[in-house]
């Protein structure tokens, strides 16, 4: 119990590709799971243990809202127009990590690297809680998803901290919150 508050929730985090789910609003278990082993010919990618805890953000920011009133509104009414999800992955870089397409020199660090660093790429971000990285989906598991585009990736390096790529993505219309995984 004293652990789980310490360090907080089990998080998972990655990306998968546009065309990875058959349906991007119900995205399945089986989905979810494929490509455990996080080969860059896959579709779907586990980032969790090459993304900086402290400046990784996977947030529902405020909504924009429609402030007109009409007669009969009250004063002050706000209605909830679009979601604003905030995602930027940082993730550490491998002293690899120019190395992407060796396959005895692959780890997430270069992988995130490999699919991050590159501007004008899209995906779908996922996170889910509850979990520990590299454990399956299972039915009842809950996932948010967020179309996203990356932009350049911008290197962090300074003298005695580990170097890492932090990568802004765009949001692109696309948003499935807190979905629990049903099949």
């Amino acid at each position: 119990m004293a652990n789980e508050r310490l360090f907080g929730p089990k998080t998972r985090i990655g990306l998968a590709s546009v065309y990875h789910f058959a349906d991007w609003q119900n995205p399945t278990a089986a989905e979810l799971n494929e490509n455990p082993t996080n080969d860059l010919t896959g579709s779907k990618w586990d980032l969790s243990c090459a993304l900086d805890l402290d400046n990784t953000t996977f947030d529902l920011g405020d909504s924009e809202t429609d402030d007109e009133l009409s007669f009969c509104q009250t004063a002050g009414a706000q209605n909830p127009t679009d979601y604003n999800p905030e995602v930027a992955f940082t993730a550490f870089m491998s002293k690899d990590r120019y190395i992407v397409s060796d396959p005895s020199t692959r780890d997430q660090a270069n992988t995130a690297f490999a699919l991050l660093f590159a501007r004008g790429v899209e995906y779908y971000a996922w996170m889910s809680r509850g979990k520990e990285p590299g454990e399956p989906f299972a039915i009842g598991d809950r996932v948010s998803l967020v179309r996203v585009i990356t932009d350049y990736g911008v290197p962090e390096i300074g003298t005695g901290s580990n170097a890492k790529l932090t990568s802004t993505l765009g949001f692109r219309t696309e948003i499935l919150w807190n979905y629990t995984v049903a099949a």
